[in-house]
């Protein structure tokens, strides 16, 4: 019993847990019951599917979109927040059956409609077909919520689709007329004509798939305007209308239209009849379309307008051609073709005075034709009458009342009012111009007239109203032309025009410039074009520069002066061919300049004009010869030297290098401009670093009146002229310039001494003072054979040996030599100016060096000789010890004796015993042979005539001798001694 009650307590709870589970089951069952109240308030229907169409055909392979038509039922506005879908199905299903079993869905984004009103939502979401897709197919327009009335909230309906889908449709907006020309149109609508052949055309669409075989039936029916009755009708095949699965455009021309009954009426025309495979057209509804016709004959010709033809609101007519002017309009609906208009004048009394008729060969319905008609007769009060016929061979006129004009006015034969015009209003013309006068007369002159020109008033230049000759037949000068018009009553008036030929001279010198002077004799032109002169500041300023000078001149033919009497010149610069591509053409103008070689130039003001056209060229207009000056920025040229390099020469000389890159061909850099510094190594000022910066300031104190040299752009060594004295530096530094010698110092390359850096340059004078030691030196005779043959001389046979022992290099560099060879003793002798036998020969200190001269040689050594050899040395830059006095260590002596008979005594002759003197006394052998020689004949000679002479003379100049001194003796005698008071007197 103890056990039991607990288990009755269990049993209890679980009941009552069990009757909780049920309530709370049943609870949710209610929640789950259907509906009986709207959950959206209002009335929206969907009431129409737009697209796809309901019931037509398209294509399995085409893309829809769908657009549902929705009405507001409700009392108020409704739809932005009702939810609405699509549901696409394959077969005839019921809709709310596709809606739970779709192929495909979207969504549509609806708005507000107002109460009672409809609107069109069209989703944004497309369907294709799968692929295969055919026959028909179910589209559901559905709202997500239900309102009011649930049963317009879904609509369904099908349309089909095939792979092999076939479709024309009709251009509803064509009228087969519409390509028809020249058709009377009334209210908008063209009129057609009974009994006409009219070609009409059917526009449209076609949609048929590549294998599809369509085939058309296409034409026209007419219909009276009940479309009760047909009246007419004609049809034609087409079989090309295959599109290949995609909607394509067609025409096709209907067979002819043609109606023998005027009336309206209603024309059916499109595609009767098709075939396919495996389907023909599968859409009707767009087959066949209509278009109102109307078919009218009616004719009215009309004569709308009668004027005087020189001024149509003149009162008077002029007795003339083409005085009356007139218009024939065609208000009908047909064509007149082929037909006169009659004007006639009469008198008061109604007698005809004159007829003129005008042709027409076809006026157009709507059409308007003018006919001017001549008037032969003058008078008062004349009846001007101007009529149209009634009947035409299409028909009678309709309405008559309009096919004549008339009027009442005085004819009156007007003034000949002589004028000429010119082709040039200013009367200027070239040789070369064909020159145009054309005659004028006053509008109401009595035609026809008759023209005549002449020159100066009596030569003829020929008949008509054109004048037409060249300049070159009247020639240079100014001319005097006259025009003669008489009228048809014989009256005569004349006019005169003054004109001047000018000879024209081209000039052409395309693509740079082209143009023309104008000059009053023969000329021709000379032109120069330069750059601006090297070295020369032409002062443009403004940031501008002097870019190029040309210089134009007309020059007489006769004389080769400028008197050519020149009218003006006119020439076109075209900067882009004259300036280099990098010059801004935005920043050229040109100045004027009195020559080529002058620096003043001056804006360019009247009577000269200069037009810049913005386009890179300009237009210069001079009145006499001239140059010009072209300015503009000109680009910082791209040019730079690098590091410059610098070599000690001789003399103290020194050589810059260097290796220039950029635009070397710039035609506007003048050169490389050398400036130089000369000081002492220890120097303070020297041109400083560059790659610190440029001051403007600075440079132009150090390039002060420091210039050297201007070489041109292309050389890249140069050489200063001017030596440096021993102790004396310098400091260097290369600047492009431009041509007017302006250096851009932001481009400087300054000369860096050894150490690397900026400073001074020191150059090198001193020769060298060293001296070889043990300089000796033999010779010999060869006694070869092989050198006799060479000239058959033995003298040439002999060889010099000089030896020497090379001394130490000096401190600063290596020393080379020179060796001379002279034949008269040295003493301080400089050997500058002899040529070395021997040159730069290398000395390796310490070792032996030597020299081997040939007498084979040219200038060789020769016996009986004194040769001096003297060794110059050079040092490493190239300064030569050239002062040579013998002896010293550096001179060698060699004097060649003659070696020949050493060797060659066996070949001297044995002297003969010498004979018997002459009776045994040998003077007299002596005496016979001396006297076999000329030289002891002569002399011999010349001692005996003297001898002879002596032995004359003698006697008779001691006779003389003695005489005269007898004579003299006699004269001592008789003088009277001289006292110092003879003296006096000579001395006063």
């Amino acid at each position: 019993m103890s056990q039991c009650e607990p288990y009755h307590f269990r049993s209890k709870s679980s009941s009552l847990c069990l009757v909780l589970l049920l309530l709370i089951s049943s609870l949710g069952g209610l929640a789950t019951l259907p509906k009986v109240s709207a959950s959206v308030t209002g009335d929206l229907a969907i009431t129409d599917g737009i697209s796809p169409s309901k019931d037509n055909w398209a294509s399995s392979y085409d893309t829809f979109s769908f657009t549902a038509q929705v009405k507001n039922q409700g009392l108020g506005s409704a739809g932005l927040d009702r939810g609405m879908r699509w549901y696409i199905c394959s077969g005839d299903i019921d809709g709310s059956v596709c809606k739970s079993n779709f192929d495909a869905r979207g969504q549509f984004a609806t708005a507000n409609i107002a109460q009672g009103q409809y609107s069109n939502f069209t989703s944004a979401n497309t369907w294709t077909p799968t692929s295969g897709a055919e026959g028909i197919i179910t589209v559901v327009f559905s709202f997500d919520e239900s309102d009011q009335i649930p049963s317009n909230d879904i609509f369904k309906y099908n349309f089909n689709i095939s792979q092999s889908f076939v479709d024309l449709d009709v251009d509803d907006s064509w009228k087969p007329y519409d390509d028809i020309d020249d058709l009377a149109i009334y209210e908008g609508q063209k009129i057609l004509n009974s009994n006409t052949d009219y070609s009409l055309k059917a526009k449209g669409t076609v949609n048929s798939c590549g294998s599809c075989n369509f085939n058309a039936t296409i034409g026209w029916q007419l219909w009276d305007q009940a479309e009760s009755v047909i009246l007419a009708e004609a049809y034609s095949f087409n079989s090309g209308l295959n599109s290949w699965g995609v909607v394509m455009p067609f025409s096709h021309i209907m067979p002819v239209f043609n109606y023998p009954f005027e009336g309206e009426y209603i024309l059916k025309w499109g595609l009767y009849n098709s075939t396919g495979t495996p389907h023909s057209d599968q859409n009707d509804f767009n087959d066949v379309t209509l278009t109102p016709i109307i078919i009218d004959d009616t004719i009215d010709i009309s004569v709308s307008l009668m004027a005087p033809g020189h001024d149509s609101s003149s009162e008077d007519y002029y007795f003339g051609s083409e005085m009356v002017y007139s218009e024939i309009n065609n208000l009908g609906n047909k064509t007149i073709d082929s037909f006169f208009v009659t004007f006639e004048i009469y008198d008061l009394s109604s007698e005809l005075k004159m007829e003129e008729q005008c042709q027409i060969t076809s006026l157009l319905p709507g059409e308007s034709q003018a006919c001017k008609f001549n008037i032969t007769v003058t008078g008062d009060n004349r009846i001007l009458k101007i009529s149209a016929p009634n009947t035409y061979i299409e028909g009678q006129d309709s309405s008559t009342s309009n096919n004549i004009i008339s009027e009442q006015a005085d004819v009156l034969a007007g003034n000949i009012n002589a004028a000429i015009q010119q082709e040039n209003s200013n009367g200027k013309y070239n040789t070369g111009d064909n020159i145009e006068m054309f005659g004028k007369s006053g509008t109401t002159a009595a035609e026809p007239l008759n023209y005549s020109w002449w020159v100066s008033g009596i030569i003829n230049l020929g008949y008509g109203q054109l004048l037409n000759i060249s300049g070159d037949v009247l020639g240079l000068g100014d001319h005097t032309i006259m025009l003669r018009v008489i009228d048809s009553f014989g009256t005569i008036d004349t006019v005169h025009e003054y004109i001047t030929i000018f000879d024209y001279i081209e000039i052409n010198d395309e693509p740079y410039y082209t143009g023309s002077a104008i000059t009053r004799s023969e000329a021709y032109l000379e032109t120069e074009s330069i750059l601006p002169v090297l070295g020369t500041n032409y002062g443009v300023g403004s940031g501008q520069e002097p870019l190029q000078l040309m210089s134009f001149d007309i020059l007489s033919i006769a004389d080769g002066s400028a008197n050519v009497g020149m009218e003006s010149m006119v020439i076109t610069l075209n900067m882009s061919a004259i300036l280099p591509s990098n010059v801004n053409l935005s920043t050229v103008d040109v100045r004027q300049i009195d020559s080529l070689s002058d620096n003043i130039w001056s804006y360019i003001e009247s009577p000269n004009i200069l037009t810049n056209n913005g386009d890179g060229t300009f237009i210069l207009e001079m009145v006499s010869n001239g140059a010009i000056l072209i300015v503009g920025e000109l680009p910082e040229a791209n040019v730079s030297l690098g590091d410059v390099d610098y070599s000690l020469l001789k003399d103290g000389q020194i050589e810059l290098n260097w290796t220039a890159s950029g635009d070397l061909s710039n035609p506007y850099l003048g050169g490389w401009k050398i400036f130089k510094i000369i000081g002492s190594e220890t120097s303070s000022t020297y041109f400083p670093e560059t790659d610190e910066g440029i001051n403007p300031l600075v440079w132009g104190e150090l390039t002060l009146d420091t210039a050297v040299a201007t070489i041109p752009i292309t050389t890249d060594h140069w050489i200063d002229p001017n030596v440096l004295e021993t102790g004396d530096c310098a400091s260097y530094v290369i600047i492009p310039a431009d041509r007017a010698g302006v250096p851009d110092f932001q481009k400087a390359s300054i000369v860096r001494n050894a150490a690397g850096s900026a400073g001074m340059i020191c150059g090198d004078a001193l020769p060298p003072s060293v001296a070889i030691s043990n300089f000796v030196s033999s010779y010999d005779f060869t006694n070869s054979s092989d050198c006799y043959d060479i000239s058959r001389e033995w003298n040439m046979c002999y060889e010099v040996n000089l030896t020497w022992t090379w001394p130490e290099h000096e401190i600063s560099g290596p020393v080379s030599w020179n060796l001379y060879r002279v034949e008269s003793r040295p003493v301080n002798v400089d050997l500058k100016f002899i040529t070395p036998i021997a040159s730069d020969i290398l000395s390796i200190p310490g070792e032996k060096g030597y020299f081997n001269q040939s007498g084979s040689e040219i200038d060789g050594i020769r016996p009986y000789r004194t040769y001096y050899y003297i060794l110059a040395p050079i040092d490493w830059v190239g300064n030569e010890n050239t002062m040579a006095s013998y002896p010293s260590s550096n001179v060698n002596r060699v004097h060649i004796e003659d070696l020949w008979w050493q060797y060659n005594q066996h070949i001297i002759p044995v002297p003969p015993p010498p004979g018997e003197p002459p009776l045994g006394v040998p003077w007299l052998g002596d005496l016979q042979d001396a006297m076999q020689k000329d030289i002891f004949l002569y002399s011999g000679g010349t001692l005996i005539t003297i001898l002879f002479l002596s032995i004359i003379m003698i006697p008779l100049i001691l006779k003389r001798r003695k005489r005269l001194k007898r004579v003299l003796a006699a004269r001592t005698r008789n003088k009277s001694p001289i006292s110092n008071d003879d003296f006096d007197d000579f001395f006063d």
